[in-house]
């Protein structure tokens, strides 16, 4: 959990898919809830970028960043027009 651009709390969750994917969830309380679908595999330094689709209409990007253990370290997304922020895992 953090703070966005404008000061407004944010959350980030990843959840297992059944097809092994993770789906990321970025949520602004109760006025928007983003989803993504994170299709690589987990890798030591690198970057996974997603598309997110937003409840609010206002869709954006994020990027979630492994560690040097491959385990999420960063999730930075950018709403265009509304929000952009990094959260830390």
């Amino acid at each position: 959990m953090g703070q966005d651009n404008t000061g407004d709390t944010v959350s980030v969750a990843l959840r297992p898919r059944s097809d092994g994917n993770q789906t990321v969830t970025l949520s602004g309380g109760l006025d928007f809830t983003c989803t993504g679908v994170l299709d690589e595999a987990p890798s030591a330094g690198r970057s996974e970028l997603t598309n997110i689709v937003c409840t609010d209409g206002v869709n954006g990007t994020a990027t979630l960043v492994y560690n040097a253990s491959a385990q999420p370290s960063q999730f930075v997304f950018a709403r265009p027009g509304a929000n952009a922020g990094s959260l830390r895992f």
